[in-house]
C-alpha cells in the first residue's frame, strides 16, 4: 500500500508530501495498534472471566512490542520510499528530508512512548486491582474460614449445652424417680413399721390381762421371785412399780431388756439380715463414767478400760458387726434416757423424753466406739467422719409427768429394736407398762 501510494505522488515531483504521506500511513499504522490495545485494556478492566483477561493482557503486552518495533521498522521504509523517487531521478534537499525524518521520528517516539507509558499504568493498575482483589478474596476466605470456625464452635457449644441440658433433665427426672420410689418405699416401710407397731400397743386378751394383774396387782410376799433367767432375777416389789403413777427401777428395766434380747434372737433366726442388736445395762455407763466413784477427781471421768471386757457378751463377740447396741441411762438417779448406737448408719442418737440434748453423753459413746475399735481391731476406727451425733428430736414422744421416765426408755428400746416408729404418746403408758409386765412374765418381749 505505501508502494502504490508512493508511485502516485511520484508523479507530482513532491517529494514533501511523498514523507508527508509516509509519516501519515507510519502514525495510522501506529494508531490502529494503540486503538487495539485500548480496547483489550478496555476488556481487561471490564471482563470478571479469569482467562480472557489473561489473553487480553497477552494481546496488550504484545501490541506495546509492535509500538516499540514500529520506529524500527519507519527507518526502512523512509530508505525504501528514498530509493523508490532515487529510481525516478528525484534529488531530495538534504535539508528536507533530514528535516522531515527528524519531525517524523519525534512524532512517532513521542506518540509510541506515551501510549507504552499508558499502557503500563493501566497494567499496573489492573495489577492492583487484581492484587487487592486477591487480598480481598484472601480476607473474604479467612473471614469465611473464621465466621466458619466460629459457627462450628456455637454449633458444638450449643451442642454440649443440649446435651448438658439433657443430661441434667435425665439425672433430674431419674432424681425423682427415686425420689418417688424412696418415698413410696419409705411410707410402705412406715405402714408395715406402724402395723408392727400397732401390734406392740394391741389390747391384751382376757388370759394375758389376767397374768398382768396377778404380776402387777397379786398379794405375796414383797421379795418373791416373780421371774428368773440365769442369774437374773425379778421380785414382786419390783413388779409393783409397774402401777401407773410408780418410777421404774433398774431391777425392771435391766430384766425388760433381758426380754428384748431374747425377742431379738428369735427374730433374727427368722431373718438374719437384719442383724443383731444388743442391750447394755445402766451400769455400762456408770462404769464408763467412773460415775459414784469414791475419788472425787475420778467421779464422772471417763475410762474405756472400766468397760473394755464388755463387749465379749455381745452377740458375735464384736460390737461392729452389730445392728445396734441399746444403753440405758440414768442420770443422777433421777431420770431414766435411752442412747442407740445405730452401728450400720454410722449414727449414734439420744431418746430423752424430757427433750434433753444428751450431747456429752453421745461424745462419750464415740469415744467408746473409737477405742473399742483400736483395743478389738489393732486399728484407728475407718471413716470417723462419717459418724453423726444426734441429740433429742422434737419429735422424740414426751412425757407429761415426772415419774414415767423409765416406761419412755423401756419402749424406746421395745420399739427401736423391732425398727418400729415411735408411735406411742403418754396416754399409752399405762397399757405400755401392761406391756413389760406381761413380756417379763411370759419371758419375752412380745413380737
Amino acid at each position: 500500500m505505501f508502494k502504490l501510494e508512493t508511485e502516485q505522488l511520484l508523479k507530482q515531483k513532491n517529494p514533501c508530501t511523498v514523507y508527508e504521506l509516509a509519516l501519515a500511513w507510519e502514525k495510522a499504522e501506529g494508531l490502529q495498534i494503540a486503538v487495539s490495545i485500548d480496547r483489550k485494556m478496555e476488556n481487561l478492566t471490564n471482563s470478571n472471566d479469569k482467562d480472557t483477561k489473561n489473553d487480553d493482557l497477552a494481546a496488550i503486552l504484545k501490541g506495546m512490542q509492535e509500538l516499540s518495533i514500529s520506529q524500527t521498522k519507519q527507518v526502512n521504509k523512509w530508505s525504501d520510499a528514498e530509493k523508490v523517487l532515487s529510481e525516478e531521478g528525484i534529488k531530495f534537499r538534504d535539508d528536507s528530508v533530514a528535516d522531515i525524518e527528524q519531525k517524523s521520528l519525534a512524532t512517532l517516539k513521542s506518540f509510541v512512548g506515551q501510549k507504552i507509558k499508558q499502557g503500563m499504568q493501566k497494567i499496573d493498575q489492573f495489577r492492583i486491582r487484581k492484587a487487592r482483589q486477591q487480598q480481598l478474596e484472601i480476607s473474604y476466605h479467612q473471614n469465611e474460614g473464621k465466621k466458619l470456625k466460629e459457627f462450628e464452635k456455637r454449633e458444638e457449644d450449643l451442642y454440649r449445652v443440649n446435651i448438658r441440658r439433657i443430661a441434667e433433665k435425665r439425672a433430674k427426672r431419674d432424681a425423682e424417680a427415686q425420689r418417688l420410689k424412696e418415698a413410696s418405699d419409705a411410707k410402705a416401710r412406715e405402714e408395715e413399721a406402724r402395723k408392727s407397731a400397732s401390734l406392740l400397743l394391741r389390747p391384751l386378751t382376757e388370759e394375758e390381762s389376767e397374768i398382768v394383774r396377778n404380776a402387777i396387782y397379786g398379794s405375796g410376799s414383797p421379795s418373791d421371785v416373780m421371774a428368773k433367767v440365769d442369774s437374773d432375777i425379778i421380785v414382786r416389789e419390783s413388779m409393783q412399780r409397774l402401777h401407773p403413777g410408780q418410777w421404774l427401777n433398774d431391777e425392771i428395766i435391766h430384766y425388760f431388756l433381758i426380754m428384748l434380747a431374747k425377742r431379738d434372737e428369735e427374730l433374727h433366726k427368722i431373718d438374719p439380715s437384719k442383724g443383731r442388736s444388743h442391750f447394755f445395762k445402766s451400769f455400762f455407763m456408770t462404769k464408763l463414767l467412773n460415775e459414784g466413784h469414791a475419788d472425787p477427781n475420778l467421779n464422772g471421768t471417763y475410762e474405756y478400760r472400766n468397760v473394755k471386757r464388755w463387749s465379749k457378751k455381745v452377740p458375735g463377740k464384736d460390737i461392729f458387726s452389730l445392728n445396734k447396741v441399746i444403753i440405758p441411762i440414768n442420770q443422777g438417779g433421777a431420770h431414766w434416757v435411752c442412747a442407740i448406737i445405730f452401728v450400720r448408719e454410722k449414727r449414734i442418737q439420744m431418746y430423752d423424753s424430757l427433750g434433753g440434748s444428751g450431747q456429752a453423753y453421745l461424745e462419750y459413746l464415740f469415744e467408746y466406739l473409737k477405742d473399742e475399735h483400736r483395743d478389738k481391731k489393732k486399728e484407728a476406727l475407718p471413716q470417723q467422719d462419717e459418724w453423726k451425733l444426734v441429740p433429742t428430736q422434737n419429735d422424740t414422744p414426751h412425757q407429761m409427768n415426772g415419774f414415767d421416765c423409765g416406761v419412755f426408755t423401756c419402749m424406746f428400746a421395745d420399739f427401736l429394736s423391732r425398727d418400729c416408729p415411735l408411735v406411742f404418746s403418754q396416754e399409752h403408758i399405762t397399757q405400755c407398762r401392761e406391756r413389760i409386765a406381761l413380756s417379763i412374765m411370759n419371758g419375752s418381749a412380745l413380737m
